[in-house]
């Protein structure tokens, strides 16, 4: 649970979108932990939050943040953001996205990365602490 002082991230995302089939606890936790809505794409993950995209691409209610499962055994989560670079960061540059990925792969991704709109990497599993430091870092 969040302390009183931490209050500020109850309004910092209205809609949070995760897509990851390993981590469905998430969701429980970031409706105690924020104010606003919290959507898990299950079937077919990654490209079923595409398509979950793609239906609020032209509407307010387009997710401010992203949590993504990044298995390096497929290349789905790498498609995924350079459609999502291509498609819906220009009209949506302030949504943000959280990578969850195995901690031996977090170091070869910080340096093979470079898109502007993911804002951390976190490892996997994910400690419930480790997701709330993030959702407080501007």
């Amino acid at each position: 649970m969040l302390r009183e002082n931490d209050a500020t991230m109850t309004n910092k995302y209205q809609h949070i979108l995760i897509i990851d089939e390993e981590n469905e606890g998430l969701v429980a936790i970031l409706k105690e932990e924020t104010v606003g809505k919290v959507t898990m794409a299950r079937q077919g993950s990654v490209w079923s939050g595409l398509q979950y995209l793609e239906k609020l691409h032209s509407k307010t209610d387009f997710p401010d943040l992203v949590i993504l499962s990044w298995d390096s055994s497929s290349k789905d989560a790498e498609r995924f953001l350079k459609i999502y670079q291509a498609t819906f960061y220009l009209r949506h540059p302030k949504t943000q996205i959280i990578l969850v990925s195995q901690e031996s792969q977090l170091l070869q991704l910080k340096r093979t990365l470079g898109y502007q709109f993911i804002k951390t990497i976190l490892p996997n599993p994910l400690p419930t602490h480790l997701l709330q430091q993030a959702l407080l870092v501007a």
